[in-house]
């Protein structure tokens, strides 16, 4: 009873004072600012994927959903951990040294366009190999064309989206791609309307309105970096400088992007596409949990590169965890009321994605906690511990998933997922402590 009363004591006296803190801070309200841009465009992508889903039904959901799949992994490999190193670089040097910050944002621009060319031209030649081992098999080689262009589309708005947040312009970000996402719907809600709606058509339009939410960026984004020049040989030492922190971010970043949807593939690979859908409604259903925990990590990558010294740093741990417990508290409803919910949004053909959504809510909560506490490990220079964690989770995800999708289908696949967060998280949790009090 005594080590109750002192933790009470504890939170009372310390830790909620500190959580009260954090709550009114600056960062607090960027956090609310993107997360509410980001529970927008969530909300206007939710209820385009279930006009999707509804439409089109589990199997060729599941179609669609894989296309999604190699979107995601090709633009996160393809990004080269270069996204995250630019923040990390020109946040820092923003307030000290605006000319080097502007020229690290103009060597990253010419890299990340350099990549994205080379997946366009890529595209046809390796549309086969994208149907055999990204599709299940399944689509055609133009579908898996249009995954891949779409591909290049996502990493270059990814890049923008790096932008924004590297100059902390939270606001316009949000407006920016909550544009993207009414756009979307509109295409979605036509297609459904006429009734034109495929797996393929909906997949056109998702790469359409991407590409057009990369064109308009430019009127919202800063543009003065482009005009910085530079002395000779300048540019190639801030690419070494990127290239030299990036190298493990990029090997962080493709085991992470791997890891993120190896449950999708393998999926596709034993248990077939109407798995795959069932598996990725109960996915997009729970997606709230990573949007705030995505939201957490765009606020606050910049204000934690900014900050000097290990005693800072340990009070931004402290502050994480005390109020990591909201996480818990707005999962709980979801979990009680997934089988209603789920019967409800998506109809009774997505009945088995329950228990899934339930299982993923509880891998997602663990999110809130790990990603916030990445940020440490990134703004202390080691972005080597990072790519290790990444590295073993991506081998736990493909021995878990292996072993208990065939057997389990999407909800072995779930409980995968939750096993692999919970370690990688440990490990994350132990790394920003030691790192801080070393």
């Amino acid at each position: 009873m005594a080590g109750v009363g002192q933790g009470v004591t504890l939170w009372r006296e310390r830790l909620w004072p500190e959580a009260l803190a954090m709550a009114r801070s600056p960062t607090a309200r960027n956090s609310a600012i993107v997360f509410a841009g980001h529970l927008l465009t969530a909300g206007l992508g939710f209820v385009a994927v279930l006009v999707v889903s509804r439409t089109l039904g589990p199997a060729n959901f599941g179609l669609f959903s894989a296309a999604q799949a190699v979107i995601l992994v090709v633009s996160g490999v393809a990004d080269l951990g270069l996204s995250v190193t630019m923040v990390r670089f020109v946040a820092r040097d923003l307030p000290v040294d605006e000319r080097r910050a502007h020229l690290t944002l103009q060597t990253a621009t010419g890299v990340r366009l350099a990549v994205v060319g080379l997946i366009v031209l890529l595209s046809w030649p390796l549309a086969q190999a994208t149907v055999r081992w990204g599709l299940g098999g399944q689509g055609s080689p133009a579908f898996a064309c249009l995954a891949l262009i779409g591909a290049a589309s996502m990493l270059a708005l990814n890049f923008q989206v790096a932008i924004f947040q590297a100059y902390q312009r939270f606001l316009r970000l949000s407006a920016w791609t909550a544009g993207m996402n009414v756009l979307k719907l509109a295409l979605v809600a036509g297609l459904w309307w006429w009734g034109g709606l495929r797996a393929g058509s909906a997949l056109v339009v998702y790469v359409l309105a991407t590409t057009v939410a990369v064109l308009v960026a430019w009127i919202f984004l800063p543009r003065r970096f482009l005009r910085q020049a530079a002395v000779p040989g300048e540019r190639r030492t801030i690419l070494a400088t990127l290239l030299g922190f990036s190298k493990w971010v990029t090997l962080g970043y493709v085991a992470a992007m791997l890891m993120s949807r190896v449950d999708v593939f393998l999926l596709a690979h034993f248990r077939g596409l109407e798995e795959v859908g069932l598996y990725s409604a109960a996915f997009q259903l729970a997606m709230i949990f990573p949007l705030l925990a995505g939201a957490l990590f765009t606020v606050l990558l910049p204000h934690v590169s900014q900050m000097q010294g290990q005693a800072q740093l340990r009070a931004f741990i402290r502050r994480t965890l005390a109020v990591s417990g909201i996480g818990l508290l707005l999962a709980l409803p979801a979990v009680l009321f997934a089988g209603p919910l789920v019967h409800l949004l998506f109809s009774a053909r997505y009945a088995a994605s329950a228990g899934i959504f339930q299982v993923l809510c509880l891998n997602f909560v663990l999110t809130l906690v790990t990603q916030p506490l990445s940020t440490v490990l990134y703004a202390t220079d080691r972005p080597d511990a990072m790519a290790a964690v990444a590295g073993l989770q991506l081998a736990l995800a493909v021995a878990g998933n292996w072993l208990l999708v065939p057997f389990y289908g999407g909800l072995g696949a779930a409980w995968a997922t939750v096993a692999v967060t919970l370690i990688g998280g440990a490990l994350t949790i132990g790394l920003a402590w030691r790192q801080v009090h070393s």
